[in-house]
């Protein structure tokens, strides 16, 4: 429901401004689909661990996030 929601607002926010949709606008529903099972995964594996693991790989996924934007997308991150 959220994605079909941001679909709607935002989809339509570009229309009415006369911007197109990407080329690619096809992988936007694999991409919500694999965002929607990794959510699931996550949470359920969440009854598998402690506290302590799960506050440990929330808080190591911001460094992972940069250091994978500067290699694959070559982000300069400044402080």
């Amino acid at each position: 429901m959220n994605y079909l929601l941001l679909l709607f607002f935002c989809g339509g926010a570009l229309l009415w401004r006369g911007k197109p949709l990407s080329k690619h606008w096809r992988i936007y529903p694999l991409l919500a689909v694999a965002d929607v099972e990794a959510n699931f995964l996550i949470v359920y594996a969440y009854q598998f661990t402690s506290i302590t693991s799960v506050t440990l790989l929330d808080c190591a996924t911001i460094p992972f996030v940069m250091a994978l934007s500067t290699r694959f997308l070559g982000v300069r991150h400044t402080r």
